[in-house]
């Protein structure tokens, strides 16, 4: 699953690591998180906590041509 956004309070992407948390055990699913913002450190320090850090993914913005 990719998610393009920018990582804000207002999105709910702490939910988000939530839900992918109880699934993640039951699929090889990984999750990327493409974006910047003032959420981003919070969201990487929960990935950890959560046990996801191999399955979730920050690879920052990324331009398009």
């Amino acid at each position: 699953m990719v998610v393009v956004w920018r990582l804000a309070p207002v999105k709910g992407l702490d939910v988000l690591l939530e839900a992918f948390r109880q699934i993640a055990g039951k699929t090889a699913a990984h999750l990327v998180l493409l974006g910047y913002g003032p959420l981003r450190p919070r969201l990487k320090s929960m990935t950890r906590e959560l046990g996801l850090a191999g399955r979730v993914h920050f690879p920052g913005f990324q331009d398009t041509p």
